[in-house]
């Protein structure tokens, strides 16, 4: 929220541990306006592990309140999740057939990749995304 008395444009970051994931720019915000933010990151390279979240925005010329320009409640744990489903050793069609059984499946399942309590089209994105070369 822009507590100030002007518009303003100020960069938001977002931080894994002490790791910059991503840096947005807020033009020209409204006086007294909330805006929220979304940041989307690409895990794939991250190792198991927790992680904390800290937001950051940057303190403009005369700010005075700063106690409010970064937010560190947020935690999350990163794991990574096996799709080879027939156990061969290699990510590839017939582990996609094996989750596309449960396709439209609502409620826990380990095929639901994304977490969103339904098999669809995005959980089988993930497994052929994941996709790899016989060893």
């Amino acid at each position: 929220m822009n507590k100030g008395y002007e518009n303003e444009t100020f960069n938001v970051s977002i931080y894994a541990n002490s790791t910059l994931v991503q840096t947005l720019a807020v033009t020209d915000m409204p006086s007294y306006v909330r805006s929220d933010l979304t940041f989307y990151w690409n895990t794939s390279h991250l190792t198991q592990a927790s992680y904390v979240l800290q937001v950051k925005a940057d303190i403009l010329p005369g700010e005075i309140e700063i106690d409010d320009n970064t937010n560190t409640d947020s935690k999350i744990e990163a794991i990574r999740f096996n799709v080879d489903f027939n156990n061969d050793g290699v990510v590839n069609v017939q582990d996609l057939r094996v989750a596309a059984i449960y396709f439209e499946y609502r409620g826990d399942c380990q095929y639901d990749l994304n977490f969103d309590n339904i098999v669809y089209y995005e959980d089988l994105q993930i497994i052929a995304e994941n996709f790899t070369k016989a060893p």
